[in-house]
């Protein structure tokens, strides 16, 4: 069984993020500048698209090129609610800006990073 349900939002004038359900499997990918303007609007993404029915959740930043404190907080909650609720997640990041935040803030020690040439983890693929 084959179930797609994929959309777009715009969370401000600087940002998107698109979402795609795959069966059990959750895609955020976020486009543009990840800022203070974006994380209320991002929550509610959120809160509309994890259900039971999520068991993986990939979030891609490849189409970031600016974070800031608001999406590492945005990340860091994702990370607890995955161990919370129990399904798996990862955080697909290329070379770039928003890998060299990651890795000035240490986030990239706390979250699954992957590199987006690399294979999934088998918990994901």
């Amino acid at each position: 069984m084959f179930y797609s349900d994929d959309s777009t939002t715009e969370l401000s004038h600087q940002c998107s993020v698109s979402v795609e359900r795959r069966i059990d499997r959750l895609t955020f990918g976020l486009h543009g500048e990840f800022d203070l303007s974006c994380g209320e609007t991002f929550q509610q993404a959120l809160a509309g698209a994890i259900d039971d029915r999520v068991t993986e959740l990939v979030v891609d930043l490849r189409g970031l090129s600016f974070i800031d404190s608001t999406g590492h907080h945005a990340l860091q909650y994702l990370l607890a609610r995955a161990e919370r609720d129990g399904f798996d997640f990862v955080v697909l990041c290329g070379e770039g800006h928003v890998m060299r935040v990651l890795k000035l803030t240490g986030l990239d020690e706390l979250l699954p990073v992957v590199n987006p040439s690399a294979v999934l983890p088998e918990t994901i693929a």
